[in-house]
Parts: structure tokens; C-alpha cells; sequence
């Protein structure tokens, strides 16, 4: 037997109280000599005996009481005793994993399946008047409730998702949920797969358990088996530099053996809007761990948005083996140049090269081209429509009115492309005051142009995708170049060959803003007329439309936002996955943001592709939600951390044949004996409180 509150034990010695009451109370008799009380003797001697009885009856009645009442808030439980109906309540905290890995199909079930089928034992066995509280991969999915049918039922409802597992981040809301709990006893319980890639920062976990340790149990309960075989998509990437309707496109896909042993035939089938494009590429062989890269072409069939698939045969974890994204293809991309220094004719014009290597073509090709690049001066920039335009470029352009500048901060805030080329004109203070430090326009601070004493290249080495397969870089000779010093988030995409940054990327808002260290005709180099200066300019602008692609295509758990027309303000909006149209829509409403209305969607658990749709409207827009590629990993925790885990909780492997109570193997204080006691102390002050009346009444 052992006690769960013992301090309170040493409330039995409030026995004593009773005691000593009664003999301060005791009647002190003095003889005095009367001649009646001769005749009361005989009866007094008679009754003396069973008064003295009574007394020590009721003296040990109340004696009694107050031990039992000690005894109870002691609360004493028994270990061997199992009861629910008197086990000692638990608050407790389950962490649900429904991460992407926990779709690995063992046997004829999913690991998260097995999961929630523990669970469930679980909950059922906790005893009656305990809490639970169900954490998943989303947050918190019900708060702490006595309820054990609404928590088993909130637990079975928790939906696969293709996120990645915060052990951490819910260990530490787990933490904070029992530290608000006035219960005893205190547990929380991991249902798991135990990838390792989930364990990243194992070395907080241990600290983060080691100190939830001091008020609760820990349990961990690993589910499932390693699958030995599994290939996944992990990359499937737009590549082209310019998605146009009815051009064919190009996509790069990466393609992973994470399986312990080679695999051969692997079909890999391209869908655009749901029609295969073309026979399966069939890769003969994949070894264990390698990855491999291929690249398709197809055209995009629909103005505006398509839906790109990309999928393998369906292995132990069907998630990873389809990937979708969503491309919007256009008819017309209008690119404003915005031309500081014009000159007296065309040729002279700033942006002469430029607008030729964005339209590249001549006479009626003109018209079917998709690039459509209109070259305005600084001060037309106000009075410019914008709605139509895709990415801005200023080239050469000594300084910008403050209405002008704020203008180009709402383009890119919503969602455009601003590039900057310098040139002879360029006030690098200037820009760098209202362009950088006022506005957040440039992801570089610009300093001073630098002429070395032998011209320098751009380096082909570069880590940035869409220049990977640009030629020729190296051919240009740039003997002037703006000094750029990138700021803290930006991104270095291209160097010049002494190591200098030549091309520096940074967000604003929904946007992307370029910085190019050189010009964009010959005052400083000659890059304007080498080869390699077409396809670097069309992969500039692709990375630009690229990212307005990107708004649509989010990871697991990243909420979708859209921008439409203020008009639809307040109309209801459903979504729902596209390959499952029969699902139930989730609601929402556009919402009034500035002058534009917006589309909030954070439900973005489930993998693929999404429809939405607005009510009493034509416009419909497209998402898709890719799972994380570390999900697919094949390893488990290795026996060094498992060992280390088990020096702070208790890990259980579980299997089919384990779903029975008690199996999670949390050490419990037992059954508690306090609701007995309480019924006692009860009982017993009813015995008291009749006897006392009955022995006060008159012999």
C-alpha cells in the first residue's frame, strides 16, 4: 500500500483531541454527606458500570472517525488493486502523430490506423473522473476534458496529414497543459512511428522530458514496422523559364529510392488536368538510397491555372508517391521597362538590348509571342495601370518620385517582380535611402561602382536552380560593377569570377525584388550581346512568374491566401479536394483586405490538389498542398537514442496482438481506498451520532 498524499498521515494523531476532552471532562465528585442520597446509592453503583461503557464507546467512535478522516485524505491506493471505478483519476495528454509517415501502410493497415486503435485502449482504460487531451502534428486538437468519449471520439476523427511531426513543440504544450492540472497523477502518452527525421533536435526532447518527468509519467509508444521499400517523388519543379498557353514546359522531377534494396521498371507518369501526357518514363533502375532526376515536357492545355501530377506506382506510403503542383500558364506577359536614359534614338535607348532578349522574335511572331515588354520613363510610372503587368524593370534610372516608389512597394507587395539594373545614372545614397532604408525595395545596399584592373566574369558555378543549366555566363566580360553588400534574408544567386555579388534576390511582401550589379547594355560590360544574355534575362523573368505560382502551391500546414476581386467581399467560399469531389466542402468567406478582397484557407492538412469556389461567381482558383520530403524517410530511431529515451520514459513497441488494457505500461499508484474511507468516516460519525443520543437519554 502506499499513499498519495503521506504528509497528511500525521492528522491521525488528531486522535488524541478526543481523548484529552474527555478527561478534562470528567466529573470531579465531592462527598458531601446528605441523608437522601443514601437511597440513590444503591442505583448509582448499579448504572456506574454501563456509563462508563458508553463512554468509551463513544470516545472510540470519534477516535476512530478522526483517524479514518486522515487516513482518506492520505489517500492510500493499492498497486495490485485494479479498478476503474476506484483507480487514482490521471490528467492526461495524448500526442497523436498523424505526420505523412504515419500513412505507411503494415500489413493491411496504416501505422497511424494502429495508432488510433491504441488510443482508444487507452482512453478506455483511464479511470473514471480523468482528463485527456488530444495533441496532433496541427496543434492542440480538443483541450483538457473529462469527457473520455468526446476525447476517444476527437482522437479517431484526427485526419492523415502530410505534415511533420513538432515533438518538441507538443511536448512543450503538453508540459504547460498538466502544469495547469491540479491531478496526482499525470501522464502523457506518444503514439509514434519513431522516424527519425521527427527527432531532429533529439537533444532538447531528452531536456524537455527530463523535466516534464518531475510532475508526470512519460510513455512512448512506437507503432508499426520499418517498411523496407519505398520510393518517393520528391521534387517536382516548373523549370521553363516562361509558362505559356499551349507552349510546351518543362518540369524537373526527383525521384527516391528510400527502400533497402535496388528497384527496377519504375514507372513515373506526367498528368496535366488529370490526362496523361505521353507513355510513363520507365526508370530501369534506382538503387537503394539514390535519387533520380528527370525532366518532361508537356504544354499547358488551360489559360490560367493547371494541375500538374506527377505519380508512381503506390507502394507502403501512397502519399509520396503523387506529387502535384499548380502552374498558371498566360497568354500575355507584359513586362514594363522602365528606361532611365533613352537617348536620341532606339539603339541608344537603355533597354534596347533588354526588350530585344525578352521578345526575341520579329514581324508576325511579334503578336503570337508571349513576352510583351513596354518600355516607359521614370515619370510615367505613376500614371501607369499596373493590373495588367507582370514584372517592372528599372534600368539606369536616377531617382523616383516618393508616389512613384510607393506605387512599386504595392506592385511587389502584392505579389509582382521588380529587377534593378544600375547604370550611369544610378545614385546609389539616394537609392539606398528611399528605394532601401524608407520602402524595403532592395534586398542589397548598393555602394560604389567598381572598375578592376581586369574585367571579371559571372561564375557558372551557382546553386541557384534556374541558372544551373545557362551556358556561356562566363563569356561576358564586365570591366564596371556596382558594389553590393546583400542584406540579412537575402540570397546570393550569381557571383562575378572575383567572388562579388552580381545578382541578389529578396521578398517583399508576396513579391520578389532582383538586384543586378551591372548594366543592361554596354556602358559596363558586353554581356548585352553574348548568347548566354536571352536565356538569363527569360530565366529572370520565369523566376519572377514562378513565384506567383508559388502562392498556389504550399507545403502541408501552410495556410492557402488569395487575392480576388473587393466585389466577392463577404460571399461564401467552399474548398474541397479536387479528386475527391463527393468530400464535404469546407467553408469560409472572402474577406475585405484594402481595396482587394481575400481568401484565408488554413485547413491544409491533406495532400494534393485543391478546388475553390465562390458563391454566385465564375472565379474559381486551384491550390495544391505537397507533403515534406524528410516524411518519407525509411530510417527509425537508432538503438542509442531509443536507449536514451528510455532513461526517461517508458517505450513500448506495439503490435496488433498488444490492443488490451494496460498495455501502455504507465506505472500508476493503483486503485485508491479514499472513496472507502470517506464512506466509513461517514458510516461511523451516523453510528456515533445515534449512540450519543441514545445514551443521553434518562436511566
Amino acid at each position: 500500500m502506499s499513499f498519495l498524499n503521506p504528509l497528511l498521515l500525521f492528522g491521525i494523531g488528531t486522535i488524541f483531541v478526543p481523548i484529552i476532552i474527555h478527561l478534562l471532562n470528567r466529573r470531579q465528585f465531592r462527598r458531601v454527606t446528605w441523608a437522601a442520597m443514601r437511597f440513590l446509592k444503591t442505583s448509582i453503583d448499579q448504572n456506574q458500570r454501563r456509563m462508563k461503557l458508553e463512554d468509551l464507546i463513544l470516545l472510540a467512535l470519534r477516535c476512530l472517525l478522526l483517524a479514518l478522516l486522515a487516513f482518506a485524505l492520505a489517500r492510500p491506493t493499492l498497486p495490485w488493486l485494479k479498478s476503474q471505478l476506484l483507480g487514482a483519476k490521471v490528467a492526461s495528454v495524448v500526442i497523436l502523430d498523424n505526420s505523412a509517415s504515419m500513412a505507411t501502410i503494415n500489413g493491411d493497415q496504416s501505422r497511424l490506423t494502429l495508432a488510433k486503435q491504441a488510443v482508444a485502449v487507452y482512453i478506455e482504460g483511464l479511470p473514471l473522473g480523468s482528463s485527456a487531451s488530444i495533441l496532433s502534428v496541427s496543434g492542440v486538437e480538443t483541450q483538457p476534458t473529462s469527457n473520455l468519449s468526446h476525447a476517444k471520439s476527437v482522437a479517431q476523427d484526427v485526419p492523415q496529414s502530410g505534415q511533420v511531426l513538432d515533438i518538441l513543440g507538443a511536448l512543450s504544450e503538453a508540459h504547460e497543459q498538466l502544469r495547469k492540472s491540479g491531478a496526482v497523477e499525470k501522464e502523457v502518452q506518444i503514439f509514434t512511428d519513431g522516424q527519425a527525421a521527427n527527432w531532429q533536435s533529439f537533444d532538447a526532447v531528452i531536456r524537455k522530458m527530463e523535466e516534464i518527468r518531475q510532475d508526470a509519467e512519460i510513455s512512448i509508444i512506437l507503432t508499426g514496422k520499418e517498411a523496407a521499400a519505398n520510393q518517393s517523388i520528391d521534387r517536382l519543379d516548373l523549370v521553363s523559364a516562361i509558362p505559356s498557353l499551349n507552349q510546351p514546359v518543362t518540369f524537373q522531377v526527383d525521384i527516391t529510392n528510400h527502400g533497402t534494396s535496388e528497384t527496377y521498371d519504375v514507372p513515373v507518369q506526367l498528368e496535366v488536368n488529370s490526362q496523361a501526357i505521353g507513355e510513363p518514363w520507365i526508370i530501369d533502375s534506382l538503387p537503394a538510397g539514390k535519387t533520380e532526376s528527370l525532366t518532361f515536357h508537356a504544354p499547358l492545355t488551360i489559360l490560367g491555372q493547371n494541375r500538374v501530377t506527377v505519380s508512381l506506382p503506390g507502394d507502403s506510403l501512397p502519399m509520396d508517391d503523387r506529387r502535384t503542383i499548380i502552374v498558371n500558364a498566360r497568354k500575355k506577359v507584359q513586362v514594363l521597362l522602365v528606361d532611365g536614359d533613352p537617348g536620341s534614338i532606339d539603339a541608344e535607348a537603355e533597354t534596347f538590348f533588354l526588350r530585344l532578349a525578352l521578345a526575341p522574335v520579329t514581324g508576325e511572331k511579334i503578336d503570337q509571342y508571349p513576352v510583351k515588354p513596354v518600355v516607359i520613363r521614370p515619370s510615367e510610372i505613376e500614371t501607369s495601370d499596373l493590373d495588367q503587368v507582370t514584372s517592372i524593370v528599372l534600368t539606369n534610372v536616377a531617382d523616383l518620385p516618393q508616389s512613384a516608389v510607393a506605387k512599386l512597394k504595392s506592385f511587389v507587395q502584392a505579389g509582382g517582380g521588380l529587377v534593378y539594373f544600375p547604370g550611369n545614372n544610378t545614385q546609389s545614397e539616394i537609392d539606398n535611402a528611399l528605394l532601401g532604408e524608407r520602402h524595403g525595395l532592395l534586398p542589397a545596399k548598393l555602394g560604389q561602382a567598381q572598375s578592376p584592373e581586369n574585367p571579371v566574369t559571372l561564375s557558372d558555378k551557382t546553386e541557384a536552380v534556374e541558372f544551373q543549366p545557362t551556358t556561356g555566363l562566363s563569356q561576358a566580360k564586365f570591366w564596371t560593377y556596382l558594389e553590393l553588400k546583400p542584406e540579412e534574408g537575402a540570397r546570393t544567386l550569381l557571383k562575378f569570377s572575383d567572388g562579388a555579388p552580381a545578382l541578389v534576390e529578396g521578398d517583399v511582401g508576396r513579391g520578389i525584388v532582383l538586384v543586378f550589379a551591372s548594366t543592361c547594355d554596354l556602358a559596363w560590360n558586353d554581356f548585352c550581346v553574348k548568347p548566354a544574355y536571352v536565356p538569363f534575362n527569360h530565366q529572370v523573368l520565369g523566376k519572377l512568374l514562378l513565384n506567383d505560382n508559388q502562392s498556389a502551391n504550399l507545403r502541408a500546414g501552410e495556410s492557402f491566401n488569395a487575392f480576388v476581386d473587393s466585389e466577392l467581399a463577404g460571399r461564401e467560399v467552399t474548398v474541397y479536394p479536387t479528386n475527391d469531389p463527393e468530400a464535404l466542402g469546407q467553408l469560409s468567406k472572402v474577406e475585405l483586405d484594402g481595396e482587394k478582397g481575400l481568401i484565408r484557407y488554413a485547413e491544409t492538412t491533406r495532400v494534393g490538389g485543391y478546388q475553390v469556389s465562390i458563391a454566385n461567381s465564375q472565379t474559381a482558383l486551384q491550390f495544391a498542398v505537397q507533403h515534406d520530403k524528410v516524411e518519407s524517410s525509411r530510417p527509425t530511431l537508432p538503438l542509442e537514442q531509443l536507449t536514451r529515451l528510455e532513461n526517461v520514459a517508458t517505450v513500448v513497441r506495439l503490435a496488433p496482438e498488444q490492443m488490451e488494457k494496460g498495455f501502455i505500461g504507465t506505472q500508476r499508484a493503483g486503485s485508491e481506498l479514499w472513496i472507502l474511507g470517506v464512506m466509513l468516516v461517514g458510516l461511523i460519525g451516523l453510528v456515533e451520532m445515534v449512540l450519543a443520543q441514545k445514551f443521553s437519554e434518562p436511566k
